[in-house]
């Protein structure tokens, strides 16, 4: 199977289509790279303005998590997150970055956030529905 990205919104999956889970896989491993493409420098150039550091980026297909940050400072970003809107994405991005001083989240971390993201409670509750942005093929 072979996946050509003809256009910027058009993509063309060839070989044997005929095979629903190789396709969603190659599909999958698409939408991981084009993860790398945009998130990961939207995430360093916040990171550049926030002043906040981590120690990896990676891009995932997680199942219920649009983003996490290990105590080792490594942020994970869900490849779902390329179908938000950009300031939920960026709002992800800021509060992954806020655990790199606060792993948890307690008034503290809220605190910090507020201090980034004042908007962060509307925010928060406007990703509650956001999961109906993602194509339902990419839960298969």
């Amino acid at each position: 199977m072979e996946l050509v990205q003809s256009t910027h919104s058009d993509i063309e999956v060839s070989g044997n289509v005929g095979n629903g889970k190789g396709c969603l896989a190659l599909l999958r491993l698409w939408l991981q790279m084009q993860g790398r493409v945009y998130l990961i420098p939207w995430a360093e150039q916040i990171s550049c303005q926030t002043g906040l550091a981590f120690k990896a980026i990676q891009i995932r297909g997680q199942k219920t998590r649009w983003g996490s940050c290990s105590s080792k400072g490594t942020i994970s970003l869900n490849y779902k997150l390329l179908f938000l809107q950009s300031h939920l994405v960026t709002y992800i991005i800021i509060h992954e970055l806020c655990h790199t001083v606060h792993m948890n989240h307690s008034l503290n971390f809220r605190s910090f956030l507020a201090t980034l993201e004042p908007e962060w409670k509307k925010l928060d509750a406007e990703l509650k529905g956001a999961s109906r942005l993602v194509p339902r093929w990419v839960n298969r």
